[in-house]
């Protein structure tokens, strides 16, 4: 599905000196699968998903979907992203922001894109806030919305920038495990980055470990688990074991 070869980046700063980012990166997603990437702060993660995401080129390397260049796919509007803040436009209410990225590309709101937005509130516990604005809705509800509204274009890969980063643990745990229950419907091959090691190992079917500045790929970990996961899962001896074990490698 997604083949990233030895991609590096690097930025000049204000005083000219040139800070690496990524070196050498490389990895595959396989169809439908989630991989999660876990990196301290400040390594370079979210720089990786611009890069995949088309928002920013790397200095060297190369990356495909589906056998095909990044650009061919990224015109067909086949990737979302959702960011650590929700972005929500503050003048439109919640069904309108869902319908919003789709009105752009359609010049107009279709019966079917309202449908589609109605499910998507609803798959995602929020329908009875449509006509709410996002001053009026929580943190756990504006995220909610931004994931709901990635789905909309229908991306065959949706990138996770630690959009969890910001609500509170239980409202973060039922995020995760309602968002892969409506991933097994859907199909979508999805790219987590985070620096929590149980959200990256129950999100995800394998997590890769990033080293520090510049980042590269230090150890890949096959998360066994069941693909249905409830919160209880947290608690098991052989999510603790596995917990246990990724910590180690991430130091």
């Amino acid at each position: 599905m997604l083949e990233v070869r030895d991609i590096s980046k690097s930025f000049k700063n204000s005083n000219s000196e040139t800070l690496h980012v990524l070196e050498g990166m490389s990895f595959s997603v396989q169809k439908g699968n989630i991989v999660g990437i876990l990196g301290k702060s400040g390594c370079g993660k979210s720089t990786l998903l611009k890069i995949i995401a088309g928002l920013i080129q790397p200095d060297s390397g190369h990356y495909r979907v589906e056998n095909c260049e990044i650009a061919d796919f990224l015109r067909e509007n086949k990737i979302g992203f959702v960011f650590q803040k929700a972005n929500l436009l503050p003048w439109l209410n919640l069904i309108e922001n869902l319908l919003f990225p789709v009105t752009i590309i359609t010049k107009t709101q279709r019966k079917e894109d309202i449908e589609k937005a109605e499910y998507l509130l609803d798959k995602f516990g929020i329908q009875n806030y449509k006509t709410y604005y996002p001053y009026q809705l929580s943190g756990g509800m504006l995220q909610r919305a931004s994931v709901a509204r990635a789905f909309m274009c229908d991306p065959k890969i949706l990138l996770l920038d630690e959009p969890f980063n910001s609500i509170d643990e239980q409202t973060r745990e039922k995020l995760w495990v309602d968002l892969r229950k409506f991933w097994k419907t859907e199909n979508t091959t999805v790219i987590l980055v985070t620096h929590s090691v149980r959200e990256a190992m129950f999100f995800s079917d394998n997590v890769l470990v990033l080293s520090s500045k510049p980042a590269s790929i230090t150890n890949s970990v096959e998360i066994d688990l069941p693909n249905l996961r409830e919160k209880e899962l947290i608690v098991d001896n052989h999510f603790n074991e596995i917990e246990k074990k990724i910590r180690t490698l991430y130091g």
